[in-house]
């Protein structure tokens, strides 16, 4: 089981010194909670939409890692201005929007709403677009299209407007207010599906080639397709099924050796994947790891590949703060004077120390340049580990490459509402140099992709670009 960067498995090859026992058993109880279901959990049922609200705005009262963002954002007003809204809600799908849009006042990616697509699919009254989008820097384009409809709706093309107004202003509206997430990036690339009333239509404006034209459309995606069978129906910007790759960039010694993982997940077996890799990684020049499309998952995994990269046979993670909770020090700093005010005030975090991991014989050790290429959808224990690599200063040998991650991490307490509808809770966060993660993590070396050539499968410019950097970075040195 994983929740985007703890999982209930550990990486074989992985080993916690004895002065980290203590917080594996923090994060263990960390991870209990996450399997707990909430002792309030109401069914999703008019009469209880009231107790649900109030149940999710205790729960991110007192389990929200920041309680001082919660008082900036006036957390207990927003609750009162929500629950004035319950009783105009009409249909289950309006109170599923109502909770995601209170979670999402907290601005963080893994403090949300789970499953309320599932609930806009039950509502008969309505529909989806027949098409997929995609943000690439502040540009949005046609990701994803049926393939029946492929003549009529340009894979690839540059959405210019949607009703008259820009992407941006669009999203602003109609968008934004219903996704969670600290960046703007973030938020951005977590709705690529436009839902609306059957029968409506949207107007768009393309850019296809340097030359602009309308297209209009209705939401009528399921009512035309077979639900069954519209997985195999779509005509995609990006590969999604290369989940995980390896190659070589040429079959004899030097080029590169490339590594891609879109997830951390419990099915990942790394350990065999970099046990085969390891005879091309020794014969080759620099490797590159691309993770601009890991969404996280355990970051135990991730803090296993990223020993194979470190330069000593131990590997620091970070610091990190979460939320205290005690009973009796709460009922003891009733007083301005008490040192346990903070308590009192529901406002006491403590400090978490970072894991220390030692390298064992399984994992062998790199010592050749790696670019790292990162992107919007780089995110959770992808980003813990950027974290690590920075914390550790392997940036002197690991170059990112690419546009600025996600900016969202966290160990999320999850609570059950429904068979398929859960809120997160993020518990934790880093304790990082000042800027490093105010807007997600920058990379060393700016480049911006094409809509066409997403993963370097695709194109070769970005692989191109890595190539220079490398001459220009590493040989140079050498000489």
């Amino acid at each position: 089981m994983e929740c985007d960067g703890f999982s209930l498995s550990l990486e074989r090859n992985l080993v916690l010194t004895k002065k980290n026992m203590d917080m594996r058993r923090l994060v263990t109880s960390i991870l209990a909670a996450f399997c707990t279901l909430c002792v309030f959990a109401q069914e999703l049922k008019k009469e209880n939409y009231q107790l649900i609200l109030a149940q999710i705005w205790r729960d991110v009262s007192y389990n929200f890692y920041d309680p001082y963002h919660l008082k900036e954002i006036g957390w207990d007003s927003l609750y009162i201005e929500y629950s004035k809204q319950i009783p105009y809600i009409k249909s289950e799908r309006d109170y599923c929007r109502l909770l995601c849009r209170f979670l999402a006042e907290v601005h963080d990616g893994h403090t949300e709403l789970w499953g309320a697509e599932i609930v806009e699919q039950s509502d008969t009254t309505i529909d989806d677009l027949p098409l997929g989008v995609e943000w690439i820097g502040d540009k949005l384009y046609i990701s994803h299209v049926l393939a029946d409809l492929e003549n009529e709706i340009p894979l690839n093309s540059e959405i210019l407007s949607i009703n008259g107004r820009t992407p941006d202003d669009y999203y602003r509206q109609y968008m934004y207010p219903y996704s969670s997430g600290k960046t703007l990036q973030n938020r951005r690339n977590r709705i690529q599906m436009f839902t609306g009333p059957k029968g409506d239509s949207v107007q768009f404006v393309l850019n296809r080639d340097g030359k602009e034209y309308p297209l209009h459309l209705s939401y009528n995606l399921r009512q035309n397709v077979d639900k069954g069978n519209w997985g195999t129906k779509w005509l995609n910007s990006y590969p999604i099924k290369d989940q995980l790759s390896h190659w070589k960039s040429q079959p004899e010694k030097g080029g590169f050796y490339f590594l891609r993982f879109d997830t951390f997940g419990e099915h990942l077996r790394l350990s065999q994947v970099m046990d085969n890799a390891k005879a091309e990684i020794e014969e080759s020049d620099y490797v590159v790891l691309d993770l601009r499309f890991n969404r996280g998952g355990n970051e135990m995994t991730a803090d296993t590949l990223l020993m194979y990269f470190a330069d000593s046979d131990t590997l620091k993670t970070y610091k990190s703060i979460t939320r205290a909770h005690n009973a009796f020090n709460a009922a003891m700093g009733y007083s301005q004077e008490s040192d346990f005010r903070p308590y009192y005030e529901n406002l006491h975090v403590d400090t978490l120390d970072e894991e220390v991991f030692v390298r064992c014989d399984g994992i062998y050790s790199i010592d050749k340049p790696v670019f790292v290429l990162i992107g919007s959808k780089t995110c959770s224990a992808a980003e813990d580990f950027l974290i690590a690599l920075k914390n550790n200063n392997l940036g002197r040998k690991m170059i990112l490459v690419g546009m600025p991650t996600a900016g969202t991490t966290g160990a999320p307490l999850v609570r059950r509402l429904s068979y398929n509808l859960f809120y997160r809770i993020c518990t934790r966060w880093p304790l990082v140099p000042e800027g490093m993660f105010d807007n997600g993590i920058q990379p060393d070396y700016y480049f911006e992709p094409r809509i066409d050539e997403l993963t370097a499968l695709n194109g070769g410019r970005i692989l191109d670009y890595v190539n220079q950097l490398y001459h220009q970075i590493f040989t140079h040195k050498e000489k």
